[in-house]
């Protein structure tokens, strides 16, 4: 399924310490976005069934990392409790 069809099963989870988790149908992560202190410090996003990219700090300390596959790539993520 590409990524333009995928529907949210949860529109996002997001919790009190600033990381937002968004879920495929599936239940496989979309997307996970973790802020400390108003910045993203990290980024994952599902751009498509074979290809997921990163993004890890800030400003010139971020490095962008793209995963890709041949074959669909899974990902779940839960947000543990502080």
């Amino acid at each position: 399924m590409s990524k333009n069809r995928r529907r949210h099963r949860q529109p996002r989870i997001k919790t009190p310490a600033g990381t937002e988790l968004r879920y495929n149908e599936d239940g496989t992560v979309d997307e996970i976005i973790i802020n400390r202190n108003g910045e993203c410090i990290f980024h994952l996003e599902q751009m498509d069934d074979g290809h997921y990219w990163s993004a890890l700090g800030t400003g010139q300390e971020r490095v962008d990392i793209n995963f890709h596959s041949d074959s669909p790539i899974s990902a779940r993520a839960e947000a543990v409790p502080e």
